[in-house]
């Protein structure tokens, strides 16, 4: 819009411009002497603010006595001035005094904490999660740049939105993990929207996965052991009865365990399981108890190792 205006305006000084257009700048002119410049309200509402004024200049063919060309330079080039002036104060504005910013430097552990919806955000080092400072309040979108898992909570009213570079991710109550161009669903169903191709569009539920390739989106199924657990303190045990570790671990990478002629009751477990592999994790009890274990989608079956 500053570019349309700039280029009129040039033709007008060079006096190039038709004479609808010397008109229509001139009756533009005897406006802006007439009335005060702007408001404080529209100067806040920047794209309906340079609406008026390019509408004003292109379409108003209302005729009247030219104006010393001196006077009319001045105001059109104040009026040119306050739109830049304007779009630096939004800019700024949008960009340093209403959002909020988490941010995890790399070498740093893993920063856990919850947004005011009660949505809980794991932030891997050398990420950082913006959002507004309104977040709930209308809506609730947030801005990633590098990796964290999310476990949302549900609200059908209100969809929470991840935005990355590359893609949207929309879910209404789920846990998944984001990076700049993956999405793994832990829990729920997510929909992943390609930013620069919005009819590119994939639906993924539990233990699936996109992966933006190409420009294109690509959804498949995820091996459940190469999910990686997240920081929770919770996955810290010390000499837990079987019957807690199952639940836990299958909390965490929602799947089932079965122990097929195992006593639970004969199980105690100690370790530090964050940040780690199902499979490890599943490696590391099968080494310590003795037991071996089969995967089935998201079933998990143990038997004893010497059974068959």
């Amino acid at each position: 819009m500053i570019n349309k205006f700039r280029q009129l305006f040039e033709k007008y000084l060079n006096q190039t411009a038709t004479q609808e257009e010397q008109k229509t700048v001139d009756d533009f002119i005897q406006k802006l002497q007439e009335q005060a410049f702007t408001t404080s309200e529209l100067v806040r509402q920047d794209k309906q603010l340079k609406q008026r004024i390019f509408s004003s200049i292109k379409f108003k063919t209302l005729v009247r006595k030219k104006r010393q060309r001196r006077q009319q330079t001045v105001l059109l080039f104040v009026v040119f001035l306050g739109l830049i002036c304007t779009s630096v104060w939004l800019t700024s504005n949008f960009l340093f005094q209403d959002t909020l910013q988490y941010t995890v430097a790399i070498g740093e552990e893993p920063k856990r904490f919850q947004l005011d919806d009660a949505t809980e955000v794991e932030l891997t080092p050398g990420s950082q999660l913006i959002l507004s400072s309104d977040f709930n309040a209308v809506d609730r979108q947030v801005t990633l740049k590098g990796e964290a898992f999310f476990n949302v909570q549900r609200n059908v009213s209100k969809p929470f939105i991840v935005h990355t570079e590359q893609v949207a991710v929309t879910v209404l109550g789920t846990s998944f993990t984001v990076r700049a161009s993956e999405v793994v669903v832990r829990t729920g169903k997510v929909a992943v929207e390609n930013h620069k191709n919005t009819l590119d569009k994939v639906w993924l539920n539990a233990h699936e996965k996109a992966l933006l390739s190409d420009g294109s989106l690509y959804s498949s199924t995820v091996d459940v052991l190469t999910l990686l657990s997240t920081n929770n303190e919770a996955l810290v045990m010390q000499e837990l009865p079987l019957i807690t570790w199952k639940k836990r671990i299958e909390e965490e990478f929602n799947v089932q365990l079965h122990f097929e002629g195992i006593s639970i009751t004969d199980f105690f477990t100690t370790g530090d399981f964050r940040r780690t592999s199902l499979k490890d994790i599943l490696h590391s009890f099968c080494f310590i108890h003795q037991v071996k274990y089969t995967v089935s989608g998201a079933a998990i079956h143990f038997e004893n190792e010497w059974n068959g």
